[in-house]
């Protein structure tokens, strides 16, 4: 067993990985899965955007870079136009200088693009998107497509009317939700399929019209798992006053343990064979995958679909033999890459699309045998190439993601600060960049929480003149017309808490992307048991310091349905 060189934590190879590795002939890892993802991740600025003039055509825009540290950003119209050429860039290898030092110099010199999504072109007013397509009027939203009139979204796919979810698809009109799929109308709910005008739901399958209930299959009417007629479950929701901001979080605090109450399926698995992980549907012979759905013989996938063949890739649909990347999307043996989509056999490379046969290429589009931007004949190419991956190994650089060094992101700008934390001195001792101000406001309220009204009936429009502060950390946010509308039509009350510390109270709801060998906690004295307890062992997200009562898939189904 294998010890991770960057957090000496030992980790599993086994022989079927072996194999994988073998058919694209790249070397075992030397860390472990947890610090392949932090790697990655750095190449990921979620959330912290910034104002600054496209380099080419000096429009005003909004990007993912820092003006004050990285030059060269286009706007999207610019990036992907005929005014400029990746191949001006090229450059010869220099066999006395490591790889990622040179790619990390081009990487630098080559335009990037301002924030990753189609605004302008397939999507329309998405300016304020990231890892997006094919939307209209979305703000805040980060790896989706298929969204309208929507905000603050993360994995939110045909999802129309909507703020604040997490992993909602094929949804409408839903507010604060995380894990849920075909509702409509849903509030502050998780982990429920077909479900409609439900408020505080968990595990709710075919419901409607249920507050503050869990673990139901095709109920109505319901409180607290209770049923009542229509017309007393309209008398009794009027007195809950969900309206209201204090009777609200008063609600959720005592929804959060009712549920603990409801015996929790080990994982969530829909249509799966021969696969362990959590949120997964129609997946085959995939291990240690998350939030995917259609996977075909994978490991250690997060944030997807259609995957085939794949190892260690993030938020990506259609790979094919791809490994250890970011949005290799519709790609075949992409290796080692950060957003190179439509593309075959290519390594070390950066928004490189509709590419074949390239290596540690930047910015490149429809383009063939290049290495470092430059071009080569076939035969110069696979020469060159083998020469560089013999370097590349002499230093230790091949098969490995790409270093610290190398992203233009500094460490808590991105996605990597929120999926494994680290203080400054961390992260310096470990090679990143650390920026000291990160894009916020704070101190420019113009309404303090304790002046907003306590109900949404008694808020108006010029509630989106006003600048709030965040009740948690103090920092200033606004609520834009779009989402007040919103709040109006489900009787939600105005948010006290900023758009991040509402994503992170969200995101806590998800279970880790880990996995614990545990035996089912169901010690009823069911028939199936044949005397004692449940036998039954598997692999679940929920560790076993957690206080929920997990249950293999029989005896879940025996208590639930």
């Amino acid at each position: 067993m294998p010890t991770c060189k960057n957090c000496n934590h030992p980790f599993t190879i086994t022989d079927a990985d072996k194999t994988f590795y073998a058919r694209i002939n790249v070397p075992a890892p030397t860390l472990c899965p947890d610090c392949r993802e932090q790697r990655r991740l750095v190449f990921r600025n979620e959330r912290n955007y910034y104002r600054r003039q496209c380099d080419l055509c000096q429009k005003n825009i909004i990007s993912v870079y820092d003006p004050a540290v990285t030059s060269n950003v286009y706007c999207n119209a610019c990036w992907w136009g005929d005014g400029w050429d990746a191949k001006n860039y090229a450059r010869e290898f220099d066999w006395s200088r490591p790889f990622f030092e040179q790619y990390r110099e081009l990487l630098a010199a080559v335009p990037k693009i301002a924030m990753m999504n189609d605004n302008g072109s397939q999507s329309v007013n998405c300016e304020y998107t990231y890892d997006f397509a094919f939307g209209k009027n979305a703000y805040m939203v980060v790896a989706a497509w298929r969204v309208e009139d929507s905000m603050y979204g993360l994995q939110t796919n045909w999802v129309k009317d909507s703020v604040d979810n997490i992993n909602v698809n094929h949804s409408e009109l839903m507010y604060e939700s995380v894990a849920c799929e075909e509702s409509y109308g849903c509030q502050q709910c998780q982990q429920c399929q077909g479900c409609r005008d439900c408020i505080f739901g968990y595990d709710l399958r075919g419901c409607h019209d249920c507050i503050l209930s869990s673990g139901l299959r095709n109920q109505a009417y319901c409180i607290w798992n209770k049923p009542y007629s229509k017309e007393a479950y309209e008398q009794e929701k009027a007195k809950l006053g969900l309206d209201s901001w204090a009777s609200r979080e008063a609600c959720k605090q005592r929804f959060a343990e009712f549920i603990l109450k409801t015996p929790r399926k080990y994982a969530n698995l829909l249509k799966c064979q021969d696969s362990t992980g959590d949120n997964l549907v129609r997946c085959k012979n995939s291990q240690y995958c998350f939030v995917q759905t259609g996977l075909q013989d994978c490991k250690f996938m997060i944030h997807g679909d259609g995957a085939k063949d794949c190892y260690d890739c993030r938020d990506t649909g259609g790979p094919e033999l791809c490994y250890d990347s970011i949005t290799p999307d519709n790609s075949y043996q992409a290796l080692f890459v950060v957003f190179c989509w439509k593309s075959q056999y290519v390594a070390y490379s950066d928004n490189c699309h509709g590419v074949k046969n390239i290596f540690g290429c930047v910015g490149m589009k429809k383009a063939h045998h290049c290495i470092l931007n430059k071009q080569y004949d076939e035969f110069a190419y696979e020469a060159l190439k083998g020469k560089i991956i013999e370097h590349m190994q002499k230093t230790g650089e091949w098969g490995q993601f790409f270093s610290p060094a190398v992203t233009l992101f500094a460490y808590n700008e991105t996605a990597a600060q929120e999926w494994s934390p680290l203080t400054k001195e961390q992260a310096v001792a470990l090679g990143y960049r650390w920026q000291e101000a990160l894009p916020e406001l704070s101190g420019k309220e113009t309404l303090t929480s304790n002046d907003i009204p306590d109900s949404i009936n008694q808020v108006t429009e010029n509630i989106c003149n006003e600048v709030l502060a965040c009740v948690d950390c103090g920092k200033n946010y606004k609520v834009i017309k779009q989402e007040y509308e919103i709040y109006k039509k489900l009787s939600v009350p105005i948010p006290r808490r900023c758009v991040l510390c509402r994503y992170q109270q969200r995101s806590a709801l998800m279970n880790p992307k880990k996995l614990w060998h545990r035996q089912c906690m169901c010690q009823e004295q069911h028939d199936w048991h044949q005397g004692g307890g449940c036998k039954n062992e598997f692999e679940t997200t929920y560790s076993p310091d957690r206080p929920e009562r997990v249950y293999c898939e029989e005896c879940y189904q025996k208590e639930i349905y």
